[in-house]
């Protein structure tokens, strides 16, 4: 057997001798053939434990492979990620004023202010960043009311917020007028204060809002007084 024959080969080859074996007349003959198939015997269970450990080695390679596959695959999902990322923070865009409004915060302005009808009893919080010049969005609440925004607000962060909500006319029409509330608690950084009051009006600009309201005083941020401004 060639030394890099297979088991398959030196089956056949086995079997062979075996018949060879069985038919031999002469003892001497029947002694050869008994060596030589003991060979091949040998040479068999070799073939056999080398296509194993093949067998083994090649399954190994393969999943090492698989996994670096994997791993390659991962990495470029990560890298596709941050870089989706860095195109969102980068599309972004600066009003006339040189408030930079972030893309997630546009992106849900622009939504409250496309849905027009469709927007009602929504509220997009936002607040001005600790750099003192950016728009950032904060929350976006759904089928919400003005007790459900005041749940939302502390006493130590001043926050724009556009309410979008459902207002019946008294002639029976239903309408959805978007607001611009700035609140401003008394109670929050000077720092944080000045930085939200320059831009208030820079923000009501920048969307059009007719109706702005303000108010100060948490415990006051209720239906109620919604009412009795609006």
């Amino acid at each position: 057997m060639g030394m890099f024959d297979s088991s398959e080969t030196v089956e056949k080859e086995v079997a062979e001798m075996e018949k060879f074996l069985e038919n031999a007349k002469h003892s001497k003959v029947k002694a050869i053939l008994e060596s030589g198939l003991k060979t091949l015997r040998t040479e068999l269970r070799d073939a056999k434990q080398m296509e194993e450990e093949t067998k083994k080695k090649e399954a190994n390679e393969a999943a090492r492979a698989a996994k670096e596959a994997e791993e390659e695959e991962a990495r470029k999902q990560k890298a596709a990620e941050r870089e989706e990322k860095k195109k969102v923070k980068c599309s972004g865009r600066t009003t006339k004023g040189g408030l930079v409004i972030e893309a997630e915060a546009a992106e849900y302005l622009h939504k409250m202010k496309t849905l027009g009808r469709n927007a009602k009893d929504t509220a997009c919080l936002t607040e001005i960043a600790s750099d003192g010049a950016t728009l950032k969005f904060v929350d976006f609440l759904e089928d919400t009311t003005i007790e459900d925004i005041a749940d939302e607000l502390t006493e130590l962060d001043p926050k724009f917020i556009f309410y979008s909500y459902t207002k019946t006319m008294p002639d029976g029409r239903v309408k959805t007028p978007l607001v611009f509330i700035f609140y401003s608690p008394q109670k929050a950084p000077p720092k944080k204060l000045m930085a939200a009051t320059k831009w208030k009006l820079e923000v009501s600009k920048e969307y059009e809002l007719v109706k702005t309201l303000e108010i100060r005083d948490l415990d006051d941020f209720d239906q109620d007084w919604f009412d009795s401004v609006s």
